[in-house]
């Protein structure tokens, strides 16, 4: 399992769909979170359970572009980690 030791801030965050959903930002006990945009700034919250592989300097997360893009709009927490769409 993924945890806070294997995630640094600056490390690209892409969707299982392959979208570069932007940088991590902040780690904490719980995940972190991903921001992107320079003015208008989203953030996707994550559980270290919804990333699927670290690559290098890359985490692939096992949700696509969009179910971020709605917890982003809607303020919603990441899915509990037995609720992976695969």
């Amino acid at each position: 399992m993924i945890t806070a030791h294997d995630i640094h801030p600056g490390m690209w965050a892409l969707s299982r769909d392959g979208e570069r959903l932007g940088q991590v930002a902040q780690i904490d006990d719980a995940g972190f979170s991903v921001g992107s945009g320079a003015f208008f700034h989203d953030d996707y919250p994550a559980r270290f359970a919804d990333v699927r592989e670290v690559c290098g300097e890359a985490l692939v997360l096992s949700h696509d572009a969009e179910w971020f893009h709605a917890r982003a709009l809607l303020d919603l927490p990441s899915a509990p980690s037995d609720a992976h769409a695969e």
